[in-house]
Formats: C-alpha cells, sequence, structure tokens
C-alpha cells in the first residue's frame, strides 16, 4: 500500500483512541465505566439510617461566653432556667456559661446558659437552654411527653433537644442512654436560686479554659473538661 492511502488511516485510529467508544443508547455512565462524582452505594434492604449525622454548626457556638454564677444567669436571660429534678447521687453543676451575641452579628438563640454536669456515675450532661426559634435540627424524631423532640448522635455524644414555653433545651451526655436522657427531660423544674446562693457558685474551670476574664467566642458545645467544685 502506497504511504498517501496508509496516513489516514493512522490518522483515524489515533482519534478512536482518544474519544473512546460511545455507550450504547440506554446505558448508564457507571455501566460505561464513567465514575459518577460524589455517588454513594445505595443503602442495603432493609438497613435503618443511623442516629449519627454530619455536625453542623450550632448558633450558640456563633456567640459569646461567660462564665458566671445562677444568680447572674437567671438575671441575663429572658426566660426561667429550668435544672433536672433528680440526678445521680453525688452529682455536681461545676460550670454555668451565659452565651450572649456577638455586637453587629444577630443571632436568634442569645441569650442563653449551658450547665455543664460531672454525674454521681462518672458520666457528663451537658444542657444548653436557649430562645426557641422553631428548628430542632437534624435526628430521630421522640415523643417526650406530648412534645416533639429530636434524638441524634454528635462525636461521642448523645444529644436530645426539643422546645417547651419558647425556649429550647438541648442535653447531651456521653454516657447516659437515651431513657435517661428522656426521663431527665420530663423532670426539668425551675432553678432554686436560693439553694444556689447558699451552696455557692460551682467551679470556674471554664474561666480558665477560655482565656482572659472567662470571655471568649464560644467553639463548641462539648465540655473539654470539668472537676468538682473545692
Amino acid at each position: 500500500m502506497k504511504q498517501s492511502a496508509i496516513a489516514p488511516l493512522l490518522m483515524l485510529a489515533l482519534a478512536a483512541c482518544k474519544t473512546g467508544t460511545p455507550a450504547p443508547s440506554g446505558t448508564s455512565p457507571e455501566a460505561a465505566g464513567t465514575p459518577i462524582i460524589g455517588a454513594t452505594a445505595p443503602m442495603a434492604a432493609g438497613s435503618t439510617p443511623s442516629l449519627a449525622r454530619p455536625r453542623k454548626r450550632s448558633l450558640l457556638e456563633e456567640g459569646r461566653r461567660r462564665t458566671v454564677d445562677l444568680q447572674t444567669a437567671a438575671a441575663e436571660l429572658p426566660f426561667v432556667l429550668l435544672e433536672p429534678a433528680e440526678l445521680p447521687k453525688d452529682s455536681v453543676l461545676t460550670v454555668i456559661h451565659l452565651i450572649e451575641p456577638i455586637e453587629g452579628i444577630p443571632n436568634a438563640a442569645l441569650p442563653a446558659a449551658r450547665f455543664i454536669y460531672d454525674l454521681g456515675d462518672g458520666s457528663s450532661l451537658i444542657m444548653a437552654q436557649s430562645i426557641a426559634r422553631g428548628d430542632l435540627g437534624e435526628g430521630e424524631d421522640r415523643d417526650l411527653a406530648g412534645t416533639a423532640a429530636k434524638l441524634q448522635i454528635d462525636g461521642r455524644h448523645l444529644v436530645l433537644t426539643f422546645e417547651r414555653d419558647e425556649v429550647q433545651y438541648e442535653m447531651r451526655s456521653d454516657q447516659l442512654t437515651e431513657a435517661q436522657l428522656l426521663a431527665l427531660a420530663a423532670g426539668l423544674k425551675p432553678v432554686d436560686l436560693a439553694a444556689a446562693a447558699q451552696s455557692g457558685p460551682p467551679g470556674d474551670i471554664g474561666a480558665a479554659l477560655s482565656g482572659a476574664e472567662g470571655t471568649q467566642a464560644v467553639s463548641s458545645t462539648e465540655a473539654v473538661a470539668t472537676v468538682k467544685a473545692p
């Protein structure tokens, strides 16, 4: 074969290698060997979604916190603070955070309070109380004596969120079970300010952790550490 006849054939072969052969009509990109960006494997038949969800930044993390006593927190908030009616023996309220809006940044959840308890059984309980905003976040639906609630896993914490009387409550623990969290939530009562005044303020580890004068932008709802009050 003459050289002039071979050259066009070589050019056609090279073009076919670069473009590839198109998939037959009706064939999906996966079948043709082309991966879909962001595709995930289908859920197995009969499986249920996990309680765990990708962590979404809380509005409480977009404020500034101060470590305060119970009387100060109660005076600064537009709602009545609640506390669990019963806790395991030897449980201690170790830290109270007052979380306030950062100047110039609107925040529908603030002001708010966060109580950190060391429970007598060695576990912890973190309870946040903020202004209700009609959004319980992610999680599975639960019923709390007729009140809608959400339950989810956030890292190593089990988190229960619900709203009542224009206040949103978030209760999280590293060891308590769902049944225990639901029982604590069902038994909330107004804080006893008189008893708190007699017992004195909780330990001020929150101030030591949060920097100058115990104030900084809130970076997490998880306690870095807690200790029993001296």
